[in-house]
């Protein structure tokens, strides 16, 4: 039970979609390129969203994502460029790769402490971000904020965080990245 591969793919004109309470799945591309769509709530019952399924939805404002969530496939929400606030669900334990790229209007995302993988370009490109916190489960961060030119901030609260560059490339009002005593943060 889901929404189909390709389903409102490219549906410029689409501005209001209540999806059903049944659906378990959003798949790839079902909803990409809908332009005008300005909200979404995805139903408790999805525990997966494949890749690129809001992809370039430039309209879009504000993602309500349901609890059940475990993972973000690869760029999800890619190039909403109008995306300013979304809520993380705890039990998420996956941001693939390039979920939230070029997501220019998102300044704050909360990150469950349930996560415990973040994937290259994640965040790349979100350039009004001005702020991060990384969750203890996090062992390692690389390529993930190039070109977040408002980030200011990164706290990382694992010892054990790995960080590689180029992690912060293009982030040239970064002033500050916190971390445990000893951590790989305190050393970068």
């Amino acid at each position: 039970k889901g929404i189909p591969v390709g389903l409102a793919e490219n549906c410029e004109n689409l501005e209001n979609l209540k999806l059903p309470e049944s659906i378990t799945e959003i798949e790839r591309n079902a909803i990409s390129g809908c332009k005008s769509l300005t909200e979404v709530t995805v139903p408790e019952k999805v525990n997966q969203i494949s890749s690129s399924a809001f992809l370039n939805c430039t309209g879009l404002t504000r993602v309500q994502l349901s609890g059940t969530l475990e993972a973000l496939d690869y760029e999800v929400f890619s190039g909403c460029t109008s995306l300013e606030e979304i809520q993380l669900p705890e039990g998420l334990k996956t941001i693939s790769s390039s979920v939230f790229e070029n997501c220019q209007k998102l300044e704050t995302i909360g990150i469950p402490d349930t996560v415990t993988s973040i994937f290259a370009a994640a965040f790349s490109g979100c350039s009004s971000l001005r702020e991060i916190v990384i969750p203890e489960g996090v062992t390692s961060l690389s390529n993930n904020f190039n070109g977040c030119t408002e980030l200011a901030q990164v706290t990382v609260k694992g010892s054990a965080t790995k960080l590689s560059d180029p992690l912060f490339q293009n982030c040239p009002k970064l002033a500050t990245i916190c971390g445990p005593s000893g951590s790989y943060a305190e050393e970068y």
